[in-house]
């Protein structure tokens, strides 16, 4: 071989070229679509080249770049033969660089097939001698992915090493492929989703999508095998902290299809939404295809309403704005529970004295029903998919008004800040409240003297409020839902708000508590005794008259005038009942002890301590078998401290009535400041003795 400059710098300058075209590709695309390839095996001289040379070894690195959806591929290659000259006992070195290209086809997944052709210029080494000229190459070749990075298969080619006259060198060869891909293919996935249905989100709803879907998509296999640990997630950035896995399918078969529902856990950002709008969201769907991780997303667009807005296709949809932690409200509940509590009046129960102390605080404060100019429960109720804007508890006391949802929404969050438990009731065209007196339905009807305007559901009493009468006081309002309840028997609908809660969950709404002045002052104090004493004549003006006619008839015994002022005293008219229970006692003896015991519950609630006790003794005194008399000496012990005596009285009470150890236990046990709190309802109760 003869040294030729011009040929060596031709070499350098096709080297230098291949190496500029690898570096021109953009780096991102190239990364993903570069494959490198060594191929180690067999140069067998052909076509006479075996007459002067011998089997020998190659090793070839092809870089391949495949063109993104093209069934096309740009190569580079660096390679080296040594064959061996029989004749001359010695060697023959070639190195050469190539570019070319070619077909690249996958017919099934994991299988590659490729055919390229290239050429290049290559230095023949012999002997300390060299010399270069072009060649040209072809090659195919088969590969299996034995990982997503790395593929192994087998190679056949042909190169013609050139010269003049005829060609230097022409080998068929055979090779070992080893593919490497820097970055491993990412499989284009082929599951489809032919089908998606949103529906718009409301904010106020944000935890009941947790459980509950919004939409629905179709997901289809388009892969040409099956597929395994299918995962579907919805995310909306800045309405969730984290995408919401929405199903985990164990396997889909090729060309099975399933549909899927979405859901979506919404943090508090969204209550920020005062205006209807718009928000992107990612459905992302990954899987696992021959063991290889697909991914595909798709971006939609979601309607999302404000965070005052709700249809009324299921009317416990309210139960969502009914927020009794609101700080407002806690605020006003708090109050009002104060101030009901400093009155001594037992009349019905301490949950029924609540609930109406609360509607006359509202009518105090100004709260009047309104109409909304968007539209009202009457008009929204017909249409069950119309949007409607319902209030939350804060924003109908910063307006001072509210059509019947928005008041009975308020109302209903007081009353459950409070411990009562609240329903809304429906008829057409209308929704108010009722709450929970905490009664049986016997004590309801040896209380109220109307039991028709109670709802009496299994064993659980319910009074029912129209809540619009607000102005017209709580009386009233109670009467009227009660016309309303009776009226739309076969239309009426009747949802207990911790049911609905349990799908519903209310909400926080976004702000600060509102300054609402003084509550619970003079003024509601004397109004609500005024409500009081009204509520106790209606219900013992249907009564007293019968047990009058008793006193009457047994000529002023004691018997009658204490049942008479039992009467008189269970509605709070502790004056009238002072007065019967005075004319008993004056009899004496035994038959003096209950109207003793009935003085002192009187003396006790007006926390009279020392008057409480001392008829308390009489009464122990005049009977010591008086369970009622023990008991209010344990009670009064019990607010002076006293609490040894307190629990040998008790002990005692209960010896004769087992029955009350549930209810007064707190009597028995060492008190501190916590177990005074945890006992209070217990410590204002007494018990009359109408014997």
């Amino acid at each position: 071989m003869n040294t030729r400059q011009p040929r060596k710098r031709a070499g350098l300058a096709a080297c230098l070229a291949l190496a500029l075209c690898l570096a021109a590709l953009p780096s991102p695309l190239a990364a993903q679509s570069l494959s490198i390839g060594v191929t180690p095996g067999a140069a067998i001289p052909m076509f006479g080249s075996e007459e002067s040379f011998s089997l020998g070894a190659r090793a070839r690195l092809d870089v391949d770049w495949h063109l993104p959806g093209l069934p096309l591929v740009l190569n580079g290659g660096f390679e080296y033969a040594g064959v061996a000259i029989p004749d001359l006992s010695g060697n023959l070195s070639i190195v050469g660089a190539s570019l070319g290209g070619g077909l690249f086809f996958r017919p099934v997944d994991k299988l590659d097939l490729r055919l390229v052709a290239s050429g290049g210029y290559y230095l023949g080494f012999y002997d300390g001698d060299s010399g270069g000229s072009i060649f040209i190459r072809a090659d195919a070749g088969a590969s299996w992915r034995l990982m997503p990075a790395i593929s192994l298969g087998l190679s056949a080619g042909y190169s013609n090493y050139l010269s003049s006259p005829k060609p230097f060198l022409q080998t068929l060869d055979a090779s070992l492929a080893i593919t490497i891909r820097p970055t491993p293919e990412k499989h284009l996935p082929k599951l489809e989703m032919p089908k998606v249905e949103l529906s718009p989100l409301f904010p106020v709803f944000r935890t009941y999508f947790d459980a509950h879907p919004f939409g629905r998509i179709t997901l289809r296999n388009g892969e040409a095998g099956g597929i395994q640990k299918v995962r579907v997630t919805f995310f909306m950035k800045g309405y969730m902290d984290a995408p919401k896995t929405c199903v985990e399918i164990d396997a889909m078969k090729a060309g099975e299809s399933r549909d899927v529902d979405l859901y979506a856990l919404l943090n508090e950002s969204i209550l920020g939404i005062t205006e209807e709008t718009r928000v992107q969201g990612t459905i992302a769907v990954t899987y696992l295809y021959n063991g290889e991780s697909v991914a595909l997303d798709r971006t939609e667009t979601v309607k999302v309403y404000d965070r005052n807005a709700m249809t009324w296709e299921d009317d416990r949809r309210a139960a969502a704005f009914v927020t009794s932690k609101d700080p407002t409200v806690l605020r006003l509940s708090k109050a009002i529970n104060s101030a009901v509590r400093d009155n001594p009046s037992p009349a019905a129960s301490l949950d029924f004295r609540l609930a109406l102390g609360v509607f006359e605080e509202l009518g105090l404060y100004g709260l009047r029903y309104t109409v909304s100019p968007t539209g009202s429960y009457a008009e929204a109720s017909v249409n069950k998919f119309a949007v409607d804007f319902l209030q939350f508890p804060r924003q109908t006391l910063e307006y001072k008004g509210g059509d019947c949802s928005d008041i009975s929404i308020l109302y209903a969050a007081l009353l459950e800040a409070l411990g009562i438990e609240t329903a809304f009731v429906t008829v057409p065209g209308h929704i108010f409240l009722a709450f929970a007196p905490g009664m049986s339905p016997d004590e309801a009807a040896s209380t109220f003297s109307h039991a028709e305007d109670l709802i009496v559901i299994g064993s659980k009493v319910w009074v029912p409020v129209e809540i619009t009468l607000v102005k017209d006081g709580f009386l009233a309002a109670w009467k009227e839902a009660g016309r309303e309840w009776r009226e739309n028997a076969t239309t009426r609908a009747f949802y207990p708000l911790h049911e609905a809660w349990a799908i519903y969950g209310p909400v926080g709404l976004p702000g600060e508590a509102l300054d609402l002045g003084k509550l619970g002052g003079t003024d509601f104090r004397k109004r609500f005794d005024s409500v009081m004493r009204s509520f106790a004549e209606r219900e013992v003006a249907a009564r007293e008259v019968a047990l009058k006619a008793e006193v009457t008839r047994t000529k002023s015994s004691p018997a009658a005038l204490n049942k008479l002022g039992v009467l008189y005293a269970r509605f709070g008219l502790f004056d009238r009942a002072k007065v019967q229970f005075e004319a008993a006692a004056a009899a004496g003896g035994k038959a003096a002890a209950s109207a003793h015991v009935n003085l002192g519950n009187i003396y006790f609630l007006g926390k009279d301590w020392e008057k409480a006790r001392d008829e308390y003794a009489a009464a122990a005194k005049a009977d010591a078998s008086s369970w009622a008399a023990l008991l209010g000496l344990a009670k009064v012990d019990y607010e002076r401290e006293n609490y040894g005596t307190a629990k040998d009285y008790y002990n005692k009470a209960v010896a004769l009535r087992p029955d009350l150890s549930s209810k007064y236990a707190f009597l028995a046990e060492k008190t501190d400041e916590t177990s005074r709190a945890a006992a209070a309802d217990g410590r204002a109760a007494v018990e009359w003795s109408d014997k």
